[in-house]
């Protein structure tokens, strides 16, 4: 069973542009790291949690320059006072 959150269609997105929508349709940033890992090859990694109203869970990972995008994009929600602890 999906979320009402997300569609199928929606899942393909950029990491950043899913962290807006979900933000949009009432999910609450649950987890988010201070900063980047980097990978065992040299790839940055990074990853937001978001929680629907509903309790479903969302990981979304990110690797390489998309990891930098969503990375700053977490840090400016959470900056303008957008995340919410668990």
């Amino acid at each position: 069973m999906q979320s009402s959150l997300m569609t199928n269609e929606e899942t393909t997105s950029d990491s950043s542009r899913q962290l807006r929508l979900l933000r949009s349709r009432g999910g609450r940033i649950t987890k988010i790291p201070s900063g980047l890992s980097v990978l065992s090859n040299g790839l940055p990694y990074y990853y937001v949690e978001v929680t629907g109203d509903d309790g479903s869970q969302f990981g979304i990972p990110a690797y390489g320059d998309e990891a930098i995008r969503l990375h700053n994009e977490a840090l400016r929600m959470e900056e303008l006072g957008v995340m919410i602890s668990a």
